[in-house]
C-alpha cells in the first residue's frame, strides 16, 4: 500500500509504502535527537564563550567580538534551521498517513 512522498537520494522523492513510512519516521525521530544535542552543545560552548568575555570585559559581546566564534554561531544557526527541517519533514509524513 503507497502511503506518500519521502527523501530519496536519487531524485529527491520516492513513495513510501507502510512499512517503509514507519521506517522513515524512526529515522527523522533518531536524526532529530541527533541534531537537537548538537544545538544543546553548541549553545553551551557559545554560552560559556560569553560568560567568559564577561567575566573578562565587563560587558556582553559585541558581534564585533564574536568573530572569533564566527563559525560556531554559524553552526548555531545552522542546526536550529535542520531541526526545523526535520520536523516539517516529520509533520508531512504524519500528514500522509
Amino acid at each position: 500500500m503507497l502511503i506518500g512522498l519521502g527523501p530519496n537520494n536519487a531524485n529527491g522523492f520516492t513513495l513510501l509504502t507502510s512499512e517503509n513510512n514507519t521506517r522513515f519516521k524512526v529515522l527523522l525521530l533518531e536524526h532529530l535527537r541527533e541534531t537537537k544535542a548538537d544545538k544543546r552543545r553548541l549553545h553551551k560552548g557559545l554560552r560559556e564563550f560569553e560568560e567568559q568575555f564577561f567575566k573578562q570585559t565587563g560587558r556582553s559581546p559585541k558581534k564585533e567580538d564574536c568573530i572569533l566564534m564566527a563559525e560556531e554561531y554559524s553552526e548555531y544557526k545552522h542546526t536550529k534551521f535542520k531541526i526545523l527541517e526535520v520536523l516539517i519533514s516529520k509533520h508531512d509524513v504524519i500528514k500522509t498517513i
